[in-house]
């Protein structure tokens, strides 16, 4: 525990080619309780603050190639560190020098020699601020099918590609312990996963624990992935679905879950913690006969309805499709809107291990994927002043 009664330990990484001062400001952080990462030049360093989360970065200006100007200049330029903390220690103390650090970013700017004291002063101050700054607990959104097959993890992977490119912190997350596809249809090689979470206890899945499963997309937005083949832990307890969600509602503005098929306790228990479930169905008969089904579970849970909407999914062209405002109609839900068909786009997207959103030969469908992003991103409450249809209730 730090100072001042954190009770997650905060994580400080000092970039810096000179191996000396580097380890005394390592020394003199650890004996305050600091956890320390360490890089020794700029692409380390831009890449270890993308990796390891940092709370707060030590940035050298004067290293050999990449500068720390331009190291500050990539971390602003990036989502997921555009509001790192950033303290420049330097031995380069002219004006049109502190100038130039805050120019590209830094937040706070030193001069070598330092005292150690005062650069500890400094970054519990700079902490201290983004506290006082730091955003509500991130917003959570579920994405169920309404059965297996209607294009669940497709919608949740471009959906939070979506949101990231508005420059929003996003965590995906594939609420499958094993063998879900997330991984597959973003390219991703899997590391730590959901079910080397579920091993730990409950008590040691933390933000460090978290933090450290999460893996960086080049998009700009982190997930947490499922294994890839079965292992020692088949079934997630409510009580480790709590503990994941609020653990994470800290680290992001958004998180998406993609969650499998059918009405697990697993599930009913994200599902209660979300500020939105969006029901996925195909606009044919058999799938919203299985989404008028989910509909009716949730109401069961007691769930309020005004969290609840439907998005369609057209994977196919077929001219037999029922209408959107008949869908909304059917289910007495509010539409969230309707995704295209793209079949010829959605395989060739799998087989680069792209998303959807990414590729060129899509226009359309990526247009509503960023339509819905807008929207969702717009309002605090996720259902209320979307300006989307809500068909009126039957009467008689």
């Amino acid at each position: 525990m730090l100072p001042g009664g954190d009770s997650v330990t905060q994580k400080v990484l000092i970039i810096d080619d000179d191996l000396a001062g580097q380890r005394l400001m390592e020394y003199t952080l650890r004996r305050e309780g600091y956890e320390i990462v360490l890089a020794h030049d700029g692409p380390q360093g831009v890449e270890k603050a993308m990796t390891e989360q940092p709370d707060v970065v030590i940035l050298d200006v004067m290293m050999p190639g990449m500068d720390g100007y331009e190291v500050c200049r990539q971390l602003r330029a990036t989502p997921s560190t555009a509001d790192l903390p950033v303290l420049m220690l330097t031995a380069k103390t002219q004006l049109t020098d502190k100038v130039s650090g805050f120019r590209a970013g830094a937040d706070d700017y030193v001069a070598k020699p330092a005292e150690p004291a005062e650069v500890l002063a400094r970054i519990k101050a700079l902490l201290a601020r983004v506290r006082r700054t730091l955003p509500q607990a991130g917003r959570s959104i579920a994405i169920l099918g309404a059965k297996g097959g209607v294009g669940t993890t497709t919608i949740a992977v471009n959906l939070a590609v979506a949101v990231a490119q508005r420059e929003q912190q996003v965590i995906l997350v594939d609420m499958r312990p094993h063998m879900g596809t997330v991984a597959y249809q973003l390219g991703l090689t899997r590391r730590t996963t959901l079910a080397d979470l579920l091993l730990l206890d409950e008590v040691s899945i933390d933000q460090k624990a978290l933090s450290s499963a999460l893996v960086l997309h080049q998009a700009g937005f982190r997930v947490l992935m499922s294994a890839p083949e079965p292992g020692r832990h088949q079934v997630i307890s409510p009580s480790q679905v709590q503990v994941i969600v609020e653990g994470l509602r800290s680290l992001a503005s958004l998180l998406i879950f993609d969650l499998p098929a059918g009405f697990s306790e697993a599930n009913a228990a994200v599902l209660r913690a979300c500020d939105l479930i969006a029901i996925i169905t195909e606009p044919e008969p058999l799938s919203l006969a299985c989404a008028r089904d989910v509909v009716r579970l949730l109401e069961k849970q007691n769930i309020s309805n005004d969290i609840v909407g439907i998005l369609i999914c057209n994977r196919s062209r077929s001219t037999n499709s029922v209408a959107p405002v008949e869908v909304a109609s059917f289910l007495d839900r509010r539409l969230l809107g309707s995704i295209p068909p793209a079949p010829e786009a959605c395989f060739e997207a799998n087989r680069q291990g792209l998303p959807l959103i990414l590729t060129p030969s899509a226009e359309v469908v990526n247009m509503a994927f960023r339509d819905l992003a807008e929207r969702i991103m717009a309002h605090r409450v996720p259902m209320q002043g979307f300006g989307l249809y809500m068909p009126a209730r039957a009467t008689g």
